[in-house]
């Protein structure tokens, strides 16, 4: 099931207020069964626990770098553009006559467009953790990844590993006259403080 949010996500065409989007979602909880039965065309709940499964995969799995799961994120963007699609024939509809929406259509595109942003965080979650996994392989293994490890990346994860490694030999290479590698020193010192032995040599 999609949890409730605390944050009402509304179709950008129309204005609604505070009062009015509290009692739109009021008839949702009042008619769920209709509203999800209608939401369910596409199997909108399995889509749901797909983009759930996807941080689930990565959270699951912090040391190792899961396969990409792209019929999951395929399934999600599909699902995505249908519910942004009926929503705005609906916005389109109305206009074109000059209609006011009912309560019960109001309510109906509330659900989608929260539906849809569900959806769309976990996958931007799922990215996000996926990059900031390959980046820690770039700091940690260098330039070149295992099979095991490259195995599991789709075309444009290891085109961002690569473009990414590459701006990071070329900012090592632009420090002083022969470059830093800033991968020797990715741990600081235990110490606060470091002790220097100063010799002075008199001069006669």
């Amino acid at each position: 099931m999609i949890p409730e949010s605390d944050m009402v996500f509304v179709p950008q065409r129309f204005d609604y207020s505070e009062q009015q989007k509290a009692t739109l979602l009021a008839d949702k909880k009042e008619l769920g069964s209709f509203f999800w039965m209608s939401l369910e065309n596409g199997n909108l709940e399995g889509v749901a626990d797909q983009a759930l499964l996807l941080l689930t995969q990565m959270k699951r799995n912090p040391d190792v770098m899961p396969p990409y799961n792209e019929e999951a994120m395929r399934a999600c963007i599909a699902k995505m553009n249908e519910l942004y699609n009926l929503n705005n024939e609906c916005v389109t509809r109305l206009r074109s006559q000059g209609e006011r929406a009912s309560r019960e259509l109001e309510a109906l595109m509330i659900c989608r467009n929260e539906a849809l942003q569900h959806i769309r965080r976990c996958c931007l979650a799922y990215i996000h953790a996926r990059a900031e996994r390959i980046r820690s392989y770039r700091w940690r293994l260098g330039g070149v990844l295992p099979a095991s490890i490259k195995n599991n990346l789709c075309e444009a994860e290891i085109e961002f590993f690569n473009e990414y490694s590459s701006s990071l030999a070329e900012f090592q290479a632009s420090i002083g006259e022969n470059g830093v590698n800033l991968l020797l020193s990715t741990h600081p010192p235990k110490a606060l403080y470091v002790q220097v032995f100063h010799s002075v040599v008199s001069l006669l």
